[in-house]
């Protein structure tokens, strides 16, 4: 089961505090009134399913630090990271979560405009989620996170 917590649409925000299966995010295309959901990308490693989204990281695997944000995290490939508990934070807010493009097209976007404006190379993840603390058309804010395989172009 994946835990949402929420999503927004423009300017509003929904609290959906809801548990779906992995399995059926492909799927969740509706909640409670609200429709056309963006899809979430799903994969299956060793029997369980996660959701999926796309890592956009340094030469060297750390975060970006986009929006002045003066929390580098250094990650590693094939080993989960976790926000400690004091450091999550449900919604929209930059802060208090891992940042993560929902579709290769959005990462792919994300690194060029990195790599142009501030003229460093940057490198793109396929990565499995734990819980989703917001997500939109655009991007997932979740508390964990495994880089599993870089995607070249």
């Amino acid at each position: 089961m994946v835990r949402i917590h929420c999503y927004s649409i423009g300017k509003k925000v929904y609290n959906l505090k809801c548990e779906i299966a992995a399995g059926k995010l492909k799927y969740f295309k509706s909640y409670e009134g609200l429709e056309k959901l963006p899809v979430i990308d799903t994969i299956n490693l060793n029997g369980d399913c996660y959701p999926v989204g796309y890592k956009v990281v340094t030469e060297d695997l750390k975060s970006l630090g986009l929006r002045r944000n003066p929390n580098i995290i250094a990650y590693s490939i094939n080993e989960w990271y976790y926000l400690k508990e004091n450091q999550i934070k449900d919604g929209p807010d930059d802060w208090g979560g891992i940042w993560v493009a929902r579709t290769l097209s959005n990462a792919k976007k994300l690194k060029k405009y990195y790599e142009e404006k501030h003229l460093k190379s940057a490198r793109v993840f396929k990565a499995t989620l734990d819980e989703i603390l917001y997500f939109n058309s655009y991007r997932i804010k979740t508390n964990g996170i495994v880089m599993l395989e870089e995607i070249k172009w």
